[in-house]
């Protein structure tokens, strides 16, 4: 037979590999307490865990010699409590006469006869549970050397958790690196996109404006041309203005330096305003615009200025990318304290691969804007104005050329 040192260490290892198996997402202690029980000869091996938050303790695995001997008795509160306070390894070698349980009978009377109770501590001293030892057998006891021995298990066990817990910090860190790296290459890539389509939105009502300043300055330009000149100069002169504005705006959202100061809004006159500024462009694509709300039924808290800037953009964006002869409607739902706006149109629609990104600062909605006029920020900066608002917008399409709906939420203002 070995030696008892050297079978004392053969255990030690066998424990060892045990405890190596948390790194895999197992849970070993069945094992463990096993091993240790058996070579200290103790009747009942416990071990209590502390949850993730590290505040509620709670028993994990029990181990006893001899099968439903006394496996429901309860352990010493008074040994547990003073371990886990002083962070150190408690020996009670004789229940009966041990000063620490002076008084508190209860243990003996319930055939517990010496216990050990060593703290699950890391290398940090962070302790993530307890190690509980008992004798039930009057004549024997537990001596330092066992005491030793449990609290070697105790920190191969404490550092087993440590170490898997560290890998499982490390991996879900090393995850979200990962996502946010792929976020960062995408934003990357649709920032490079913006800046291309803007520029070719720049350079559209750049070189239409160069043009006919071209036929102004010509003397033998015909009045008809100079009057047809003078209205594209124009028309180019408000789409870059209108550019610049969202740029602009865009740019203070995006800093923080946009105020917002809603006011009791009646939803159906902004509808009813912004239908009419768009009239225009409804009508160049023979897109029927239809409001279903009542006057005065739905009251909003809304910027006089902002919030009609994102309804424009997004009825903007429901005519612009509608079929020729399509249709856009507007009805509104109250939901307890907010009310919900929702756009509908026969659109282009929305796949689901582009759906995630839609709202995103430099996304472009797919192809849609790429073949269209628009500068891929309009959904981006309503977002923003909404979430001023204390707000929302979101959007649902059953796909690509099946038309889409956007439902913008705003806080309910009494009528």
């Amino acid at each position: 037979a070995p030696a008892p040192g050297l079978k004392r260490l053969n255990t030690l290892y066998l424990i060892g590999q045990e405890t190596g198996r948390l790194r895999a997402g197992q849970a070993p202690f069945a094992a463990v307490l096993k091993l240790l029980g058996e070579e200290i000869k103790a009747d009942r091996a416990l071990l209590f865990l502390y949850d993730e938050a590290g505040e509620k303790l709670a028993a994990r695995s029990l181990w006893v010699a001899v099968p439903g001997q006394a496996g429901a008795l309860r352990v010493s509160k008074t040994i547990l409590v003073k371990a886990l306070r002083e962070k150190t390894a408690l020996l009670v070698a004789d229940t009966s006469q041990d000063a620490l349980l002076a008084g508190r009978q209860s243990i003996v009377t319930g055939r517990i006869s010496s216990s050990i109770c060593v703290p699950l501590a890391g290398h940090e001293q962070r302790i993530f549970g307890v190690l509980f030892l008992d004798i039930f057998d009057a004549a024997r006891h537990f001596t330092r050397e066992e005491l030793d021995f449990a609290s070697l298990v105790a920190h191969q066990v404490g550092w087993g958790l440590e170490n898997t817990q560290l890998t499982r910090q490390l991996e879900q860190k090393n995850r979200e690196l990962q996502q946010h790296l792929e976020a960062l290459k995408q934003l990357d890539h649709a920032k490079d996109e913006f800046i291309a389509l803007i520029s070719h939105e720049l350079r559209t009502p750049l070189s239409l404006i160069a043009a006919y300043t071209g036929f102004l300055q010509d003397p033998g330009t015909a009045p008809d041309l100079r009057e047809e000149s003078l209205r594209n100069i124009e028309e180019g002169s408000a789409r870059l203005i209108e550019i610049t504005d969202r740029l602009v705006l865009m740019m203070a959202l995006m800093n923080g330096k946009q105020s917002c100061e809603p006011v009791r809004t009646d939803l159906s006159s902004v509808v009813a305003e912004t239908m009419e500024c768009l009239g225009t462009a409804a009508a160049a694509r023979k897109v029927e615009t239809v409001s279903r709300l009542p006057a005065g039924e739905f009251w909003v808290k809304a910027d006089p200025e902002l919030f009609p800037q994102a309804l424009r953009l997004v009825l903007g964006n429901a005519v612009r990318f509608n079929k020729i002869g399509g249709r856009v409607e507007i009805s509104a739902t109250r939901l307890q304290d907010r009310v919900a706006l929702a756009v509908a149109d026969t659109g282009t629609g929305i796949s689901a691969a582009v759906m995630p990104s839609l709202f995103q600062r430099f996304a472009c909605g797919g192809t849609m804007e790429h073949h269209q006029e628009g500068i891929g920020m309009s959904l981006a900066l309503c977002r923003e104005i909404l979430k001023l608002h204390q707000g929302s917008i979101r959007a649902e399409s059953p796909g690509q050329d099946q038309g889409s709906t956007f439902i913008l939420e705003l806080p309910a203002a009494d009528a």
